[in-house]
């Protein structure tokens, strides 16, 4: 198994040489459903034999994959497999992809890019008095990072002998050392246990405080990611209000995730980030239609081709699961589309599109038909 990566991503966009097979289909992690995953692939692996014609040996190595119990027993989401003479990748994805079956001149990798899309990078600071954890990763994986010589763990590794003795009963001092004598004791009593109160609350300040400045120094301002902090409502007060860290999130999860998963912890903190990521994709469209008014994207595929030929595409907009067959001539800067008798083998116009973006170092952005500026597949937003 392969790790999807962008070096990765671009790399299969090269590949510009036939036969190139592109296997994708969407996979599952429990029964029943992950049953039926070996016949989905049987059935595409058909497809691509008859495609593939005398040339079918070049499956040979993937083949087998069918009968495999236990490829198919640790499946994510997803699967995508790229074959050609030199190169055989797979990978498990965690995002749904559809059931595709393609041989071309190019991998069929536009999928993919939803993958990248989706998951943007954050970190999560779980905390308690007596424990602290930071997490990175984004929507997808979620790993713990070894805080270990950078940032105190528990209050007393932060505080050491400046610690307050946290020992209640100290409270009850009089009558005898006894709970019962103790509540009838004397204000001095009373006094002397809220000033222990003070004193632990001036403890978790300081201790939070000092988390917050190693956090910040070690992590947050190397990496410039988000930070979403996680504990219960009262920690998320007292930690906010000795923050200094300008990369904290203002909204938090509020609740103690001691025995949550790192998979529990990356939903949660996924619908915390969602929101600026539709926020994102709004502030995009709304540049697209600025960008529109001067001339500067294009909507028209013939229009299109020619913007990503020059380079000029920083942003290419494609409509999710919409494939349309053609080439891109490029000598001709045009796209010849199928005819009903046309004997080459097509790909998917959009999917050659994005790559050609991609290695012109454009981004591509998957959208919804129904958030499309305009309905022909792609939308360019060019650099000038």
């Amino acid at each position: 198994m392969d790790i999807l990566n962008r070096k990765k991503l671009q790399e299969l966009a090269q590949n510009q040489q036939y036969p190139c097979v592109s296997l994708l289909m969407p996979t599952h992690r429990t029964a029943p459903d992950k049953n039926g995953d070996p016949i989905t692939f049987k059935n595409l692996i058909k497809d691509i034999k008859q495609a593939l014609g005398d040339e079918a040996e070049l499956l040979a190595p993937v083949e087998k994959l069918a009968e495999d119990r236990d490829f198919w027993n640790y499946q994510s989401y997803g699967l995508a497999i790229y074959i050609n003479p030199e190169r055989i990748n797979v990978f498990h994805v965690p995002i749904t992809l559809p059931a595709i079956a393609i041989v071309a001149d190019s991998f069929h990798i536009k999928p993919l890019y939803r993958y990248f899309q989706d998951n943007q990078s954050f970190q999560l600071l779980a905390i308690s008095q007596d424990d602290v954890k930071l997490y990175q990763g984004d929507r997808y994986h979620l790993e713990p990072v070894e805080l270990a010589g950078n940032v105190p763990l528990t209050m007393e590794e932060a505080l050491g002998s400046e610690l307050t003795d946290n020992h209640l009963n100290t409270a009850f001092s009089t009558g005898n050392g006894s709970r019962k004598q103790a509540n009838q004791g004397t204000g001095n009593v009373v006094h002397g246990y809220q000033e222990k109160s003070n004193e632990q609350q001036n403890d978790a300040e300081r201790f939070f405080r000092i988390v917050d400045k190693s956090i910040y120094e070690h992590y947050s301002k190397p990496t410039n990611l988000p930070l979403i902090l996680a504990s219960l409502p009262e920690h998320q007060t007292i930690f906010r209000r000795q923050s200094k860290n300008p990369h904290l999130m203002a909204e938090g999860i509020n609740q103690n995730t001691r025995n949550l998963s790192p998979e529990e912890l990356s939903e949660l903190a996924w619908e915390l980030i969602a929101p600026q990521h539709e926020q994102q994709i709004q502030e995009l469209l709304d540049r697209q239609q600025a960008a529109e008014q001067i001339g500067r994207s294009h909507w028209e595929l013939s229009e299109v081709v020619k913007d990503a030929l020059d380079g000029k595409i920083e942003t290419l907009l494609i409509e999710e699961n919409r494939m349309i067959l053609g080439k891109i001539i490029a000598a001709e800067r045009r796209i010849q589309f199928p005819t009903v008798d046309a004997e080459e083998l097509f790909d998917d116009l959009l999917d050659d599109l994005a790559a050609m973006v991609v290695e012109k170092s454009g981004s591509i952005i998957i959208l919804q038909k129904d958030q499309m500026p305009h309905q022909t597949g792609a939308v360019s937003i060019n650099r000038f």
